[in-house]
């Protein structure tokens, strides 16, 4: 074959390519992710309509409000994300994990919902939205501070392209959770944990055990399995708390331990060192986890977290979230 033909039989192909779209048009290849509880999601492209049902407070430490459609009704009464943004009321809820309205979700026509599906009604939840054909991610799960609260933040930033914004989230919780960690003393200060009732504690699994560890302390329902033990006041009498912390979710307040005539001779009782958390809903899903770990230091080993609690907020609002 000639030359001439040669290259009038190439720009034949050429002409025909284009012309079908086949050079200029490349089909997106989607973004594949394992979410928090092991299962794999395909998303067809990068979200632009995202309901976050749970962690709604990524959507500002991710930069990625302008790619959310809804949030949880939580996130109107949560002290912190109104402290990020007090418009949050702006942006539209379908619900929650309890009880989304499946009919305002699907009006809000979202191509991701990210969810918390531990708590076995949740899991329904989430299972209702898929049968919707709606991709679901499941955030949770967590296992290890600030290990896996960093594998939450590069999963989104992963889901929404801002992988170089999750790095430096992780890098900065990760810094603050070990600064902290590496100044508790070897001395554990006997701590107990109570949730519903006074004597409704946390056991080994929870994860303000955990904190409670990290910052010095010991947590004496520790030597029981799973999250959640009743015990009664004689156990408790005799592990002899040093430091009582009662769940921001009480309904009761340290007025209920400290004026207990049976509690009168333990410790924490004695040293009024009964505290009650501060609201920050589900704060072990969320960046904000940190400033939980930064109260119970306070609380447990005073004489050697003398941080300001209130100047830690503003600095860490200021860091994760670009608030000030």
């Amino acid at each position: 074959m000639s030359k001439v033909l040669k290259l009038a039989a190439v720009l034949l192909i050429l002409t025909v390519t284009l012309s079908c779209g086949c050079v200029s048009k490349e089909s997106p290849k989607g973004i594949e992710v394992v979410d928090m509880a092991g299962k794999k999601v395909i998303l067809s492209e990068m979200p632009k309509r995202a309901v976050f049902l749970a962690g709604e407070s990524w959507i500002y430490a991710l930069g990625i409000k302008d790619k959310v459609a809804g949030v949880s009704r939580w996130a109107y009464k949560n002290p912190i994300i109104l402290k990020i943004d007090p418009n949050v009321k702006e942006i539209p809820s379908p619900g929650d994990m309890a009880s989304v309205n499946v009919e305002e979700l699907t009006r809000l026509n979202p191509d991701v919902v990210i969810v918390w599906d531990e708590p076995p009604p949740y899991a329904k939840t989430s299972e209702r939205i898929e049968k919707l054909g709606i991709p679901v991610i499941r955030i949770g799960h967590i296992e290890k501070y600030p290990d896996d609260i960093c594998k939450e933040a590069k999963l989104l930033g992963k889901v929404f392209g801002v992988e170089d914004r999750a790095e430096k989230v992780c890098a900065y919780l990760t810094e603050k959770y070990n600064e902290i960690k590496a100044r508790a003393p070897e001395d554990k200060v006997k701590v107990i944990y109570s949730f519903t009732s006074p004597n409704r504690i946390a056991a080994k699994d929870c994860s303000y055990s955990e904190y409670i560890k990290a910052v010095g302390g010991k947590n004496v329902g520790d030597i029981f399995d799973g999250v959640w033990i009743t015990v009664n006041k004689e156990w408790i009498i005799q592990q002899n708390p040093e430091v009582w912390i009662v769940s921001y979710y009480a309904k009761y307040n340290e007025s209920a331990i400290l004026n207990d005539p049976a509690l009168r001779d333990v410790t924490a009782v004695k040293k009024r060192a009964v505290y009650k958390g501060s609201y920050r809903p589900l704060h072990h899903l969320e960046p904000y986890f940190i400033l939980t770990v930064m109260e119970y230091a306070k609380w447990i080993h005073p004489d050697v977290y003398k941080f300001n609690l209130s100047e830690g907020e503003k600095e860490f609002l200021s860091e994760v979230y670009g608030v000030g």
